[in-house]
């Protein structure tokens, strides 16, 4: 029987655990990553005793600036991980995108969901899972993590995506020099990943060019004259750049598949109106300046005669 492994990657806070604990239930094991004190969580997915699930430490991007990233990454490059289950706050969908167009750079059979669906209807917004699936290639579901039906259906995704997976594929394009620099050295490095490898040259990750240039395939000299050139050429390195280019596609992305319930403002919006408002502003400003003097003058005042007498003891009558 082959078995297979799927990641669970996403953000911090996001739901990924609580996620984790719906696929696996109490099938699970705790142990560390070999080599790190960083805390390894792996399960079986309920009713299918041949699909591990790992639920990766939460990241923001695959640079490995930390223990945790360098995990996550290395272990979504692995042979091994069959599928990604990229879970995303729907709440704050353009922070955690971020992560979203990294795991597909990698191009590895992925799943998007987006989490806390209800918070968002909340806030009077809502996302079509169908438009963003359609936008970035790969099945997209919204769900709620605390619903038994929801987690059931993300299970039932996953059992179709192993039976017939396909990579995702890089949804977006960077800047002309950018674009001409990862394909020309995408051609020259050996095995797999190779478009996000090249992109992680320039975003001068530290283990991705120890390893490159130790493999002879891109010399350091020619590495830090290219993003030299850039930087040049645009005022901004590289990363930033590719930081840039990755936000702007996420806004388009979102203006795409994302949309204002009528009738349901998010509250922040209705608190504005009202602190902002052409006739309101100007009073609730006023009556909030008022309220502030008297309570410094009041608390202020019985204060003082506080630290008078604190001070009248300690300085004073102490040293008679």
């Amino acid at each position: 029987m082959n078995r297979h492994s799927i990641a669970i990657a996403g953000n911090p806070n996001c739901g990924k655990t609580t996620l984790f604990n719906g696929l696996t239930g109490s099938r699970q094991y705790v142990g560390n990553w070999p080599g790190v004190t960083v805390e390894k969580k792996t399960g079986e997915l309920l009713g299918a005793d041949d699909v591990e699930v790992v639920d990766l430490p939460g990241i923001y991007s695959l640079s490995a600036d930390s223990e945790a990233q360098a995990i996550a990454r290395n272990h979504i490059l692995a042979e091994g991980t069959d599928l990604v289950v990229n879970i995303a706050d729907s709440s704050n969908l353009e922070r955690n995108l971020y992560l979203t167009i990294a795991l597909l750079e990698m191009q590895k059979p992925m799943i998007l969901v987006l989490s806390m669906k209800d918070l968002l209807e909340k806030q009077g917004s809502s996302v079509s899972a169908e438009a963003l699936s359609v936008t970035l290639g790969i099945p997209v579901i919204a769900i709620n993590v605390l619903s038994g039906k929801d987690i059931r259906d993300v299970r039932r995704l996953i059992g179709e995506c192993l039976k017939s997976p396909k990579p995702a594929a890089a949804g977006m394009t960077y800047p002309d020099q950018i674009e001409a620099i990862v394909t020309r050295w995408a051609a020259r490095l050996p095995g797999k990943h190779l478009r996000q490898t090249a992109i992680m040259l320039l975003e001068e990750d530290e283990k991705t060019m120890e390893a490159v240039i130790e493999a002879g395939a891109i010399g350091a000299d020619e590495i830090q004259s290219e993003i030299a050139n850039i930087t040049q050429a645009n005022g901004d390195p590289p990363d930033v750049l590719i930081a840039e280019a990755r936000f702007a596609y996420i806004r388009s992305i979102l203006c795409q598949g994302r949309k204002q319930v009528k009738g349901l403002p998010v509250v922040t919006e209705k608190i504005d109106r009202i602190i902002l408002g052409k006739w309101s502003g100007i009073p609730i400003f006023l009556a909030a300046m008022f309220l502030l003097f008297q309570a410094t003058i009041q608390i202020g005042g019985s204060l003082i005669e506080s630290f008078d007498r604190l001070f009248g003891a300690v300085f004073v009558d102490g040293l008679r």
